[in-house]
């Protein structure tokens, strides 16, 4: 096991250390993980049990709990920062020296979000690692409590109506164009539309959204566990295809969707799916409609602009009047665009 990690480093780029890694053959790593776990324990100091050990160890066992595209998430923030250290010590010997160090090279290529995420998935293969008593549960973790400043993101930019109608004409598959339309007529999250459930409440043909019972989705954060009324220009739509589309992979639309963006508009870097949830919003307050209500549609926790009473209590509103503000929203215009 050793020799293949020897040709993991920093000399390599990303993408030369993720095929090497990817050539690990997994009876390899499946056999390395039981030795590591015989001989890793505290009281056997003298192993050398690293964090690509207990990264394996960890993957196998969340296998039935995780999606193996999450999995491979806590491989790349793995790999990420073991190829920044010239070797790679055990696993009680990594220090938070070795962390700052590792954030401060990857800040100028990485958003913040991204580095809180890779610091997180660290942090739970290491304290997996205690729990399995591999190493001692008395250990600091080095990956928890950094503090990495304010967000340098930018605010995502809507996506206008004529550049939407652009991509949904020069999308091949069918079932691509749906979800594109589904966050412009709903401002809802791409994982949301195809986790979502389809519910009629009141007479109101809606959306839920909230924690699948197989633990594959969960909602971002306690306020996005909402229900999203249909405009109706898209009710007939939702129903026919909502089912069948639940069924495909989402990950591939939102791939396909991103490509398509690229090459129509090279220039528009910060245009992705997410921006058009921002214009679903953005249309909804140009109708200068209920901030409150829109924020309990979108699933935002407070209002910019709004006092803390207001943040509070103005909320709970029925169905029936977020469904009043999702029809004030003007729908795209869907002439031309052949559907499922």
């Amino acid at each position: 096991m050793d020799g293949y990690w020897a040709d993991i480093g920093s000399h390599n780029t990303v993408q030369e250390n993720t095929r090497l890694f990817d050539q690990i053959p997994s009876e390899v790593l499946m056999a390395h993980a039981a030795n590591s776990e015989l001989q890793g324990s505290p009281r056997k100091p003298a192993f050398a049990f690293k964090l690509q050990d207990a990264l394996v160890i960890f993957k196998r066992d969340k296998a039935e709990e995780k999606e193996d595209y999450y999995l491979k998430m806590y491989s790349t923030a793995v790999r990420l920062f073991t190829a920044s250290l010239p070797e790679m010590p055990p696993l009680t010997e990594v220090k938070r020296a070795h962390v700052r160090e590792w954030l401060k090279n990857i800040k100028p290529t990485t958003a913040r979000s991204t580095r809180l995420m890779h610091l997180s998935r660290l942090g739970q293969v290491f304290e997996y690692a205690q729990e399995n008593e591999n190493i001692s549960d008395e250990l600091a973790n080095p990956f928890r409590g950094h503090k990495l400043g304010k967000s340098d993101e930018k605010p995502r930019p809507p996506m206008a109506d004529d550049q939407l109608l652009v991509l949904l004409k020069a999308t091949d598959g069918l079932w691509d164009r749906l979800p594109p339309i589904f966050a412009r007529h709903t401002g809802m999250r791409h994982k949301e539309i195809f986790y979502s459930s389809l519910v009629e409440i009141d007479s109101v043909w809606c959306l839920d959204i909230s924690a699948t019972d197989d633990g594959k989705f969960k909602p971002k954060a306690a306020n996005s566990k909402k229900i999203v009324p249909l405009h109706s220009s898209i009710v007939d739509l939702v129903r026919r295809c909502h089912p069948q589309l639940k069924k495909r992979n989402q990950r591939t639309h939102v791939t396909n969707f991103s490509k398509l963006k690229r090459k129509h508009f090279p220039d528009q870097e910060d245009l992705c799916f997410h921006s058009l949830r921002h214009s679903f919003i953005t249309y909804a307050m140009r109708e200068e409609v209920n901030p409150t209500i829109l924020s309990q549609v979108v699933g935002h926790k407070t209002l910019k602009g709004r006092s803390e009473t207001e943040n509070r209590y103005l909320h709970g509103f029925t169905v029936s009047q977020e469904k009043a503000l999702v029809e004030q929203v003007t729908p795209l215009d869907l002439t031309g665009i052949e559907l499922p």
